[in-house]
């Protein structure tokens, strides 16, 4: 889950997610479940990291294994 905390935000753009993943595990898809979209990510050693769509409030992502 995301959340804009900052009440005078209008909204985030940009907004860059890694997860670091446990050992032994690789990442099949990260998406929106409100629409079923991809996140397009990269792996790297240390995880992955994903280039998030812009949102005012509040978004979503799932990160599947």
């Amino acid at each position: 889950h995301l959340l804009d905390y900052d009440t005078k935000s209008v909204s985030v753009k940009g907004a860059v997610m890694t997860v670091h993943l446990p050992e032994g595990r690789t990442v099949k898809r990260i998406f929106y479940p409100d629409t079923g979209m991809d996140a397009n990510f990269a792996v790297s050693e240390s995880g992955v990291t994903a280039k998030l769509r812009d949102f005012e409030a509040h978004d979503m992502v799932v990160v599947a294994w």
